[in-house]
């Protein structure tokens, strides 16, 4: 069977049948865990060291723009995954814009502690 054929027959389906994604967790799983605490306090740390390093390759000056850059950061970061999931998974807009904000603002809120940390790069 060619290609387009086998495509053309999964887009016939998709038409009338439903599809989605799903999570399934098996019986007596934990919502949240220690484990689970610990794994995002990690990545949050990580993620913050590399805005850190990528801040300290800048020469930028002030303050407003340190924060800035790191925040632009975030919002890349925040848009990057979260877009996409709504566009091809069809997650929710408001799951995708939650998702997002949350990230973004936490890097706004490491910008700004960021920022405050690493002075300004002789260049």
């Amino acid at each position: 069977m060619k290609s387009s054929d086998a495509m053309a027959q999964v887009e016939a389906k998709m038409k009338i049948n439903p599809s989605g994604l799903l999570v399934y967790h098996p019986p007596g799983a934990n919502g949240m865990t220690a484990q689970m605490l610990v794994i995002e306090c990690l990545k949050e740390i990580i993620v913050s060291l590399i805005a850190a390093f990528l801040l300290a390759q800048t020469v930028l000056a002030m303050y407003a723009a340190r924060a800035g850059f790191v925040a632009l950061t975030g919002l890349a970061a925040g848009l990057t995954t979260n877009v996409s999931y709504w566009n091809w998974y069809g997650f929710p807009t408001d799951y995708t814009i939650t998702a997002a904000a949350t990230e973004i603002i936490g890097y706004v809120v490491a910008g700004l502690a960021i920022a405050a940390i690493l002075k300004r790069r002789a260049a």
